[in-house]
């Protein structure tokens, strides 16, 4: 019952700027791939499950470019992702001017 408050797009990542419009959103939500391709060999062999755990269709780098073009001046990019690349990240968003201000580690599991 939610048809009125949210509207699914169903394209790339990469056309959104187009399609939605530059620096008009003051927060951008997103859960990428958390894994570089892997070897033919290491590939999940369910395709919907390789294409949203590597970087098969979408890299880390286009998530963080995409957000940038997307957030207005101050807007908020807020990524789910694993510890392993945070420094990646960190990289990546200075590049494309995001700047993280505040991270939060959330564990699996209690005790982890």
């Amino acid at each position: 019952g939610l048809g009125g408050q949210i509207s699914l797009i169903h394209d790339d990542l990469k056309n959104m700027p187009e399609r939605l419009g530059h620096n008009k959103y003051d927060v951008v939500t997103c859960n990428p791939p958390y894994f570089k391709t892997p070897k033919e060999a290491e590939q999940n062999m369910n395709e919907h499950l390789r294409i949203a755990r590597h970087e098969i269709l979408c890299t880390l780098e286009d998530v963080i470019s995409v957000s940038s073009k997307l957030l207005k001046q101050g807007g908020k990019a807020a990524l789910v992702h694993r510890p392993g690349r945070l420094l990646e990240i960190f990289e990546l968003m200075k590049a494309y001017r995001i700047e993280p201000k505040r991270v939060q580690f959330i564990y699996p599991k209690q005790g982890k």
